[in-house]
């Protein structure tokens, strides 16, 4: 084929056209399996999963195409589904067993590629899959450390959630903290360092050429992170750690203790937004700790949500580090959009009619499975003596295939149409708006006419003077 044919099929996978790609590859007599594009050495699927095209890829797997077939980098089908965010292609490349802990060149899982680029939707998908949280790299380097080196707050609270462990070290005996530091993600060093035991033993764990965080984020001038670790060590306690008897309200705040929160401020024993000595009030130590019954009494009782501590945080910055998603919602932060690092997730391209005709098949085989049985146990038969387990498991393996491919569409769908009133608000918002310029509008014209009108009966009485 010449490369303009490979160019066509490229997008004829992108389309989603399985019908027009099936009988071009037929007019060529070129396999499905055999078939690979572009210098990346990129099989059909690979195209497949980096659009994001199910219908295709589902198409092919059912063809026998390989699923541990490789490109140019290495690369299976899941490593580019993982690298591009098409969370829905992992998942059916993960119901026809594909290999989770196959590695690229540089011994790259798919597992580190979804976290080294953000792609949280993906990441969990692998992860309840039985994806490894603690394979390495050629480097040594975990999924935790591509988080970390990365940016990737939300992604190291999932991976902690799932088990992963905070301290690894790599070959060069860097831990995540190092490498969050050297990159100047404060977010990241903030949780990395509020998980250890000991925020100075923390701060100075020096990795295999004697280098710590500090000395890091010293060396590349991060100046934020410089900051944060430096009055951390002079506190020598993280400020929403810090605990005193002379502050009953922040220790129950902390503790979730609401009856005794509520009697001491109610009572005048505390003031609602009083700090303690390193700036925190008792809605920061609710926040920190994931105690919303607390925090919503005391927004409701007029709690300052705005206060910083002296480290500048809110009570909401404290609750994104640790992942209290209805903390973030309550302080006035959507967690989705706080937390979740998949800023720019490629939008899945499904030729049109694909769920529509998805859900007709589905409807199909499901009527003509259940009517061939009952004919057959009307007729005496017995269903157990027909159908063998490899057969059947056959079959309940096509069906969850199909339930598996509806349940995405349908969270598809409902994304689709959160976003779709999202518009609608705006759109809302915009036509009060627009009346309002309207109504100023009119009043301003009516002004003008207003101040118009009496020079115009001034002239009137002039010309009948003159008469």
């Amino acid at each position: 084929m010449n490369n303009l044919d490979l160019q066509e099929l490229v997008r004829l996978v992108k389309r989603g056209k399985v019908v027009e790609l099936e009988k071009t590859l037929r007019n060529h007599n070129v396999g499905v399996a055999t078939c690979c594009v572009g210098r990346v050495n990129y099989s059909l699927l690979h195209w497949a999963c980096h659009y994001g095209a199910l219908e295709v890829a589902q198409w092919l797997l059912q063809r026998g195409v390989h699923l541990s077939i490789t490109s140019t980098q290495g690369w299976s089908p899941l490593h580019v589904s993982a690298i591009r965010g098409q969370h829905v292609c992992a998942q059916a490349l993960v119901n026809y067993n594909c290999d989770l802990s196959q590695q690229d060149l540089k011994g790259h899982t798919s597992l580190h590629l979804a976290a080294a680029h953000g792609r949280v939707l993906t990441l969990q998908t692998l992860l309840r899959a039985g994806a490894d949280v603690a394979s390495v790299d050629n480097r040594g380097w975990s999924v935790v450390h591509h988080a970390a080196f990365h940016g990737y707050h939300g992604i190291l609270q999932i991976l902690k959630k799932w088990g992963a462990n905070l301290e690894d070290v790599d070959d060069n005996g860097d831990t995540a903290s190092h490498l969050s530091a050297q990159e100047g993600h404060l977010s990241c060093l903030k949780y990395l360092l509020c998980s250890h035991g000991n925020i100075v033993e923390a701060i100075y764990n020096k990795n295999n050429l004697g280098d710590s965080p500090k000395t890091l984020a010293i060396r590349f001038e991060k100046q934020n992170c410089i900051e944060y670790m430096t009055k951390a060590e002079e506190d020598r306690k993280l400020p929403e750690f810090y605990k005193s008897d002379e502050y009953p309200a922040h220790f129950a705040a902390y503790n979730g203790n609401l009856q005794l929160l509520s009697m001491l401020i109610s009572e005048g024993h505390c003031h609602i937004n009083q700090p303690d000595p390193l700036g925190c009030s008792p809605a920061h130590k609710a926040a920190s700790n994931g105690h919303m019954n607390c925090l919503q009494w005391l927004i409701d009782h007029g709690a300052n949500i705005a206060m910083v501590n002296n480290a500048g945080e809110s009570p909401k910055d404290l609750a994104k580090r640790y992942g209290h998603d209805n903390c973030v919602d309550l302080l006035g932060g959507n967690s989705d959009t706080d937390l979740t690092d998949e800023e720019d997730e490629p939008e899945p391209l499904f030729e049109p009619g694909a769920l529509a005709r998805a859900e007709r098949h589905l409807a199909e085989m499901t009527k003509t499975f259940k009517r061939a049985q009952r004919n057959y146990e009307q007729l005496g038969g017995a269903i157990d003596e027909v159908l063998s387990s490899s057969e059947k498991q056959s079959l309940e393996r096509r069906i969850a295939e199909l339930e598996m491919e509806l349940e995405y569409e349908r969270l598809r769908r409902e994304e689709v149409e959160s976003q779709a009133d999202l518009l609608r608000k705006n759109l809302q918002q915009q036509t009060l708006n627009l009346e309002l310029s309207q109504n100023m509008l009119q009043t301003a014209v009516k002004q003008k006419e207003e101040l118009m009108s009496p020079p115009a009966k001034s002239t009137q009485r002039k010309t009948k003077s003159s008469r």
